[in-house]
């Protein structure tokens, strides 16, 4: 990499201004592809040509040197590369640096997401992109807020201001499709936040009105005028939007050009239902005119399986209590027409679904704690009956074997879980897990002994693995041990419960029931030594 860095460097640094954290990422990855840097003010300087994809934007950057799509492929073919060998976050500052030549470039923004979605994912990713990261990106340009902005909401994409700022800076420069593609995914952020603001839905309105998505504009107006019913003059506006929505989709304002309204009549069903399905926020009139279509489908031929997957996605979509009903009706028949359980396997979510949703209503509303409890039990009832069905139709899906020994732990079926936890070990990415149920299980019976051999042969199988599932098994450990000093008074298990107990508190002292437990485990080690403390507490529980 040194006579990369001798010969390619030092065409970057033939500018008037070299920026060395971010041209020399650049220069770099350019001189991996054998390409020579141009000579300008800076590899990223931001000229008059418009970007490919979406419009002319407004620039104000520095320097002459335009955009250029071939160099942002360049940078793009990098990205994907180091992205497929695990080096996420410069990644993520690859495609950044390919939009800084080709800011319209949507296979830039979705492979920007991709590297940051997998990055957050990863352990290396667990607090987020470093600072020398963000400090690549600290420019005043117009161009370089975009790139923070995308930067900012990759960090955190729970984030509805963020996810607002890109949409906004998208526009700035007048990137038509990836302003239009940020804000209808901003939308799904603001109106999902705790506290939705007002001031964002505006600014998305804005954006959708700056690009003729109208239709979107009116669903960011709804979501605002939500917030402050009060705003008349914003009611005033969705009206006019909701006008231009429908002429649009019309071909009203074409009359005059060739083909006009009458070519955009012709098949305008069917064009409405495919950009109809198409969207990601969806109005309830598209909901209505999605679910009218696609029944008419399902009617003409019931057995059909891709429309039988639309009609029930269209129905869900919507979601009334009718809907729902509807599509578990519709999965049903398509169980009893065609064997294929996956139907069957819907129609059951769809009323486990319902049922957390009437148990969610009950406790809000204040029901009473014996009607809440015994339904409930009804639910969990339901809920186990399901994954039966589940693990009998896929005999061999260890998954679905750990997962419905868990549930029958939890609902203290504890001989039924123990037959599924054995059987669901044998797969290695549950395997921790499983045998954290087992010792569990086996504890919950009674079965001291075996409790802790499984909680040793866990520890020593999970290694250096996740850090809660670890302490999850030593407690379990700790526990086995204390319930096996307390049967048979055996002081080497309560001393070895007792460090357990030490260390998991030096750790998490607030770690469920653990303070509890390390003092009940010194009082019981006097006990068994018959020292100071033999009066105290005799024994001590035995569950989990």
């Amino acid at each position: 990499m040194g006579s990369v860095r001798s010969s390619d460097e030092a065409g970057c640094r033939g500018g008037a201004k070299w920026d060395g954290r971010r041209e020399e990422t650049e220069c770099r990855a350019l001189a991996l592809f054998g390409k020579k840097p141009q000579v300008a003010s800076g590899l990223g300087a931001v000229g008059t040509k418009a970007p490919t994809g979406g419009g002319s934007p407004a620039v104000s950057g520095e320097g002459t040197a335009g955009f250029s799509p071939e160099k942002a492929r360049v940078f793009f073919q990098h990205a994907a590369t180091v992205n497929e060998a695990g080096q996420n976050e410069y990644a993520m500052t690859l495609w950044l640096n390919g939009l800084r030549q080709d800011p319209a470039s949507m296979e830039g923004i979705a492979g920007f997401f991709k590297s940051s979605a997998e990055f957050l994912a990863s352990k290396e990713g667990a607090k987020g992109p470093g600072k020398e990261t963000f400090k690549q990106y600290t420019g005043k340009s117009e161009i370089d807020r975009y790139l923070q902005s995308l930067l900012q909401w990759g960090a955190n994409p729970g984030e509805g201001a963020a996810a607002v700022r890109a949409a906004t800076s998208a526009a700035a420069l007048g990137l038509e499709k990836p302003s239009v593609w940020l804000a209808e995914r901003a939308l799904v952020k603001a109106r999902a936040e705790k506290k939705p603001r007002k001031d964002h839905f505006l600014q998305l309105i804005e954006v959708f009105n700056k690009f003729g998505a109208y239709d979107l504009a009116v669903v960011a107006g709804q979501a605002a005028v939500q917030i402050d019913p009060t705003d008349g003059k914003l009611a005033a506006q969705i009206r006019n939007m909701q006008a231009q929505a429908t002429m649009n989709k019309g071909g009203f304002n074409e009359t005059g050009e060739s083909g006009g309204f009458r070519s955009n009549v012709r098949n305008t069903a069917k064009q409405q239902l495919l950009e109809d399905e198409g969207r990601i926020v969806k109005t309830e009139a598209a909901h209505d005119r999605i679910v009218e279509a696609v029944r008419t489908e399902y009617q003409s031929r019931p057995a059909d399986r891709p429309t039988i997957n639309r009609y029930v996605k269209a129905l869900l979509d919507r979601g009334t209590q009718a809907d729902e009903d509807t599509a578990h009706d519709v999965l049903l028949r398509a169980f009893a027409d065609t064997q294929e359980f996956r139907f069957r396997q819907l129609a059951g979510e769809i009323r486990i679904k319902q049922g957390r949703r009437r148990l969610g209503a009950m406790e809000k509303e204040g029901a009473g704690a014996g009607e809440i409890e015994r339904y409930r039990a009804e639910l969990v009832a339901i809920e186990l009956a399901e994954l039966r069905k589940r693990v009998e139709a896929y005999p061999t899906d260890l998954s679905l074997k750990f997962e419905l020994g868990r549930r029958m732990y939890e609902a203290g079926k504890y001989e039924d879980a123990i037959g599924l936890l054995q059987e669901a070990k044998v797969e290695v990415k549950n395997r921790s897990r499983a045998l954290s149920y087992l010792g569990l299980s086996f504890a919950a019976i009674g079965w001291a002994d075996e409790a802790v051999e499984t909680f040793r042969q866990a520890i020593e199988l999970h290694g250096a693995g996740d850090e809660a599932i670890a302490m999850e098994l030593r407690y379990g450990l700790m526990v086995s041990l204390q319930a096996r000093a307390a049967e048979v008074s055996d002081l080497g298990s309560a001393e070895e419960a007792y460090k357990l107990a030490q260390g998991i508190a030096v750790q998490q002292m607030n770690y469920k029931d653990v303070r509890t437990r390390r003092e009940e485990l010194k009082q019981m080690i006097a006990r068994l030594r018959g020292g100071p403390g033999a009066g105290g507490i005799a024994g001590s529980t035995a569950g989990a």
